[in-house]
């Protein structure tokens, strides 16, 4: 969806916000038509786009598209909204008697949700067409030739690999048709001849010294690095390599938590998760019957998992699975595994299993955004990137749970937690746990 229609689309989004405001007035259409001040209101439409350019909304992306808009969009609907508030009181304008409480309230959710559905209309309408990057793939080892295999099947791919780069390897080597260009310090020359749009790391264990090179000429040349997580990744899910979110890579960026975020972060978690508490207490009572009923072990499962600056803390579950069960073993995929007791199926299916760990979240082992924690003997094989994870607090959600991928290994859908942590910020965190209420509504349903 290019810029134009984007425009045409928030237009109608503030129309509609506006006209549904006039719906609330205390006065017919007609006579507001003729007293309201549209000064104001186009005032409020122009600044509503302009705080839309500052948080990006127009900008084209191909990673994460969809989440990138809508946190645009929020950040844009919040910004005007505290700028029109802040003017009307610095300059003491007074508002219509006809504009009633109700119609300002009405106008204030319809600007944070209306523009957001219009988006979703057009994008439907008018997709947005991907274009083909030529990419640049360091490593010819098992990673890089199984990405290749998986590119060349797929019959829509945003990449278009123009050559390897690999310093154990001849130049002039081919695999699957693609040469071996020569090695990282060639890189200047390479990227430069063949015009190249992204550099993609298939190296697992890349040395830090060379990640540095990488990662220095990706900022000097403004062309994106990004770093392959496992062959899982993509050969599990192809299907990521055609859409606009979620592809398998890994950016090497990091976004530092600012001291106001993360104290206000603390005390939205305290504060939502005694919330929480305190309207799921009927499954606090009802559950650990139903758990015992359906089978022998005890009703909390408890497991260390890796936290924050590798931090090992005890997490929280309502058992889903049989006692005899391998305590640290990969996850199940689906509710038909073997280790699922009946009743664990199904909190596992409406993810209520995770309940207990909003008692992590007050104690300070999670919060409740961030990547999920995971079990020591996975962390322990972590390459210097995914390490990375470990900078933030885990989460009792993420963006990885709201994924289309959220059934298969954390381990495999990495770039999940690094766009989180690259993008961190409290309206992201809200539109995560509004749509993880969301999937959880629809596993209740289901």
């Amino acid at each position: 969806m290019n810029t134009f229609i984007k425009i045409v689309s928030d237009t109608i989004s503030y129309s509609i916000s506006v006209y549904l405001s006039m719906l609330m007035y205390s006065e017919s259409i007609t006579f507001s038509i003729r007293e309201i001040n549209f000064y104001l209101i186009f005032g409020g439409y122009f600044f509503f786009l302009i705080s839309i350019v500052n948080y990006k909304g127009y900008e084209s992306f191909v990673e994460f598209s969809k989440i990138r808009e809508i946190t645009a969009l929020i950040n844009a609907a919040i910004l005007m909204l505290v700028v029109s508030i802040i003017i009307l009181f610095t300059f003491g304008i007074t508002m219509p008697s006809f504009i009633t409480i109700s119609s300002r309230i009405v106008f204030c959710l319809s600007l944070l949700i209306v523009p957001i559905l219009c988006r979703i209309i057009f994008n439907s309408i008018f997709p947005t067409k991907i274009r083909n990057e030529r990419a640049l793939l360091i490593g010819a080892g098992e990673i890089g030739r199984s990405f290749i295999k998986v590119v060349k099947k797929s019959n829509r791919t945003r990449f278009k690999i123009i050559g390897l780069i690999d310093d154990n390897i001849n130049e002039a080597h081919q695999f699957e048709g693609i040469s071996v260009l020569g090695g990282i310090n060639n890189l200047d020359k390479i990227c430069e001849k063949n015009k190249i749009d992204r550099i993609i790391v298939a190296v697992r264990h890349l040395a830090q010294d060379k990640i540095d090179i990488l990662d220095a000429f990706s900022i000097r040349n403004k062309i994106p690095l990004n770093f392959l997580p496992s062959i899982e990744s993509f050969q599990n899910n192809p299907g990521k390599l055609k859409e606009h979110a979620g592809i398998p890579l890994i950016s090497n960026r990091f976004k530092k938590q600012t001291l106001f975020y993360s104290i206000g972060k603390r005390v939205f978690d305290i504060v939502i998760s005694l919330i929480c508490l305190i309207i799921s207490m009927p499954f606090w009572l009802i559950l650990p019957i139903l758990i015992k009923k359906d089978s022998e072990g005890p009703i909390i499962f408890k497991q260390e998992r890796v936290g924050i600056y590798n931090k090992i803390f005890c997490l929280f579950k309502f058992r889903s699975m049989y006692i005899d069960s391998p305590k640290y073993a990969h996850c199940p995929s689906d509710g038909n595994d073997p280790r699922i007791t009946k009743i664990g199926s199904w909190l596992r299916k409406t993810s209520i299993d995770e309940l207990p760990q909003l008692i992590n979240v007050l104690r300070g082992d999670m919060s409740l955004v961030g990547p999920r924690p995971e079990m020591q003997f996975i962390v322990n094989d972590y390459n210097a990137i995914e390490k990375k994870r470990l900078l933030i607090k885990p989460g009792l959600t993420g963006l990885w749970q709201i994924s289309p991928y959220r059934k298969s290994e954390i381990s495999h859908n990495l770039e999940y937690d690094f766009y989180y942590i690259e993008n961190q910020g409290y309206v992201l965190d809200i539109v995560i746990l509004i749509l993880t209420i969301f999937f959880a509504i629809r596993g209740f349903t289901n």
